[in-house]
């Protein structure tokens, strides 16, 4: 092999490395930023949830500053405590369950916008990329030997 073809190998390797570590490098810092983003939307999911918390802490506290009984058809008073505490659960389930969807969906958006944004590949588009690099690296290798 001509030492000119062997220095334009020597080179393209140079900068094959270095483009892998260029990308490697923006793609842990993206990690990072996305990372602290998504820890900021959980925080934020966790104030949503406090929030259901205190709702459903204050109809607590409503109902049980209501009194207990109710008149039934027959004019008598009938306790109906156990329907109130399964309307209050189902009622804080519903509303949890709200909650959790939108941080889900919230979620999804902004790491499908980031993506598109920034125009970072995903974790297989770059593992892709680690194994072509080091195909191309194992072939200059050869062609080196030759």
């Amino acid at each position: 092999m001509s030492e000119k073809l062997k220095n334009k190998a020597e080179e393209i390797q140079e900068e094959l490395r270095d483009q892998t570590e260029k990308m490697s490098d923006e793609f842990e810092n993206f990690k990072d930023s996305a990372e602290e983003l998504l820890k900021t939307m959980a925080e934020a999911g966790l104030g949503l949830l406090n929030l259901a918390r205190d709702r459903f802490d204050r109809t607590v506290s409503e109902l049980a500053d209501r009194p207990p009984f109710s008149k039934s058809e027959d004019g008598e008073e009938d306790i109906d405590l156990g329907a109130r505490k399964t309307t209050i659960v189902t009622n804080f389930r519903e509303e949890a369950e709200k909650v959790r969807d939108n941080i889900e969906t919230k979620v999804s958006e902004v790491r499908d916008t980031l993506r598109e944004r920034l125009d970072v590949p995903t974790r297989a588009e770059f593992d892709k990329l680690k194994k072509r690099v080091k195909k191309l690296e194992k072939a200059l290798k050869e062609q080196k030997s030759k």
